[in-house]
């Protein structure tokens, strides 16, 4: 077996044991995301029948599970990164990680840097849309980005907050 059928295999233990579910019943693949950290892998899973609808992420990191089970994984993994003093994640990875551990977003896509500044779509929505930032916050950081509801075509905002001892809270204008 080689070293990534059996980091596949951790996993696979491990969301198997999270989820409740048995190995037959999870389908689960490596999913590398170029925007991330190398250090970082990235894993796919799907409950087997479920068409897309049942799934979760899992990220290892120096033998640490980081999985969309569990929901402190996103602060978890902030707290490890030593994210508020060493700013080692650009405003790009900290939506695609908070969407890949702490939110499911369904029909909802991020609207980041790259592809707002390629396709010139700051202008194309209608709405003011600015490019995803982050900012200090009372010892802690402000993130603020934009998400494109695909089925219904509107624009939200996202407010999410990081407290200096990594609570997590967020708001879109739903809430």
């Amino acid at each position: 077996m080689n070293s990534q059928d059996s980091t596949t295999k951790k996993v696979l233990q491990h969301l198997t044991s999270s989820l409740s579910i048995s190995e037959q019943e999870l389908f689960v693949e490596e999913s590398p995301i170029p925007l991330l950290p190398e250090r970082y892998s990235i894993f796919y899973a799907e409950k087997k029948g479920s068409h897309g609808h049942i799934y979760e992420y899992c990220i290892l990191l120096e033998n640490e599970f980081f999985s969309s089970a569990e929901s402190d994984s996103f602060a978890r993994l902030l707290k490890m990164e030593n994210f508020l003093h060493k700013r080692n994640l650009n405003a790009d990875q900290f939506v695609i990680l908070f969407r890949m551990l702490h939110v499911k977003m369904g029909d909802s896509e991020p609207l980041l840097s790259d592809s707002l500044l390629r396709n010139k779509t700051l202008k194309r929505y209608g709405v003011p849309v600015a490019l995803p930032s982050i900012q200090e916050s009372n010892g802690g950081v402000q993130i603020v980005f934009y998400t494109h509801r695909l089925k219904s075509g509107t624009i939200e905002q996202w407010i999410v907050t990081v407290s200096r001892d990594y609570q997590v809270n967020y708001e879109t204008p739903a809430q």
